[in-house]
């Protein structure tokens, strides 16, 4: 309420073209937001929405425009159309209680046991690797164990994202 009675205030100190203005910044902002809103998949959507429904008016706006600038790349989960060419693992290939013959695919050394995802995902964002968990994903031969995670390494031409990298392993 505090925040409406501010922003009132604000725009009694405006002239009446300064109002239009601000008017017509917002309306221009709403159609741009409404228009990417279409191009969004389902789950994309939702997530917009709940996002929007969780803040205050005045912070509405600001989101909208961030997602407008940003082409909504770094506040959103990706699509599953992109998700699908990305790289994936699933945590079994680095957990040190499994032999290679059930699915681990590194030496021993290199494992931890029981790795969990919030771990992998954590150092692939400290990495400046995007990222998906897939929770629902299970290794056919290790059912025990679910959970693949989904890495984006190359940008659609095939070219490394990040010259850090030089390769996928």
């Amino acid at each position: 309420m505090a925040e409406l009675v501010e922003k009132n205030k604000r725009r009694e100190g405006m002239t009446a073209v300064q109002r239009a203005a601000e008017d017509a910044d917002t309306m221009q902002t709403t159609m741009q937001f409404n228009q990417m809103m279409e191009s969004m998949d389902p789950q994309q959507r939702q997530i917009v929405i709940n996002n929007l429904s969780s803040m205050m008016p005045s912070s509405q706006l600001a989101y909208m425009k961030r997602l407008i600038d940003s082409g909504a790349q770094e506040l959103l989960p990706p699509t599953k159309d992109e998700v699908k060419d990305w790289k994936g693992f699933y945590l079994s290939y680095f957990n040190s209680d499994l032999s290679e013959k059930k699915g681990r695919k590194l030496p021993q050394y290199l494992c931890v046991p029981n790795p969990r995802p919030d771990e992998v995902m954590g150092a692939l964002t400290e990495l400046d690797i995007k990222a998906m968990l897939e929770v629902d994903k299970k290794r056919p031969n290790d059912l025990l164990h679910p959970g693949r995670i989904k890495f984006k390494l190359f940008d659609n031409l095939g070219n490394l994202l990040d010259p850090r990298y030089k390769s996928k392993k």
